[in-house]
């Protein structure tokens, strides 16, 4: 049974440190524009944690799916991918029928970087410099939990 399904997402920015709002943006207009590459895009996206501990999630072209664990002290979200390989650490803030499922970026750009080996768009490399520059950003998207039928 699926515990969580989320979908229509919109990228979204958020950094950990204050001062950084002119970064912010310029990150986030080359983060939409990497996002409508692939496309990620309201509607073409979904997250589904379901009650075993695995998750599925289509991004655009991008398919995932692996095992999460939640950890409520720092409310912090780990995907695994790749069948272990690769780990994502998310940070989901809920609202309603509304969740931010926000990504550290370093960690989320490193997925990226891989995946862009095969859309051989290097755009991503962009995205990389400026996190460089910019200790404790985060990467992710508004979802949506859908109304149920």
């Amino acid at each position: 049974m699926t515990k969580v399904l989320l979908a229509n997402s919109r990228p979204k920015i958020c950094l950990k440190k204050s001062g950084g709002a002119v970064v912010a943006t310029q990150v986030e207009k080359q983060f939409n524009e990497y996002c409508n590459k692939l496309g990620i895009k309201d509607g073409n996206c979904f997250f589904a944690f379901n009650e075993d501990s695995t998750y599925s999630a289509k991004l655009g072209l991008i398919k995932l799916s692996g095992k999460y664990s939640y950890d409520n002290q720092t409310n912090e979200v780990i995907l695994t991918y790749l069948h272990g390989i690769g780990k994502l650490k998310a940070f989901p803030i809920q609202s309603g029928n509304r969740m931010k499922l926000m990504f550290d970026a370093d960690g989320f750009l490193k997925l990226m970087k891989t995946l862009s080996t095969f859309t051989k768009d290097n755009s991503i490399e962009i995205l990389a410099a400026m996190n460089d520059m910019y200790d404790g950003m985060l990467l992710g998207f508004d979802l949506n939990k859908p109304k149920e039928k």
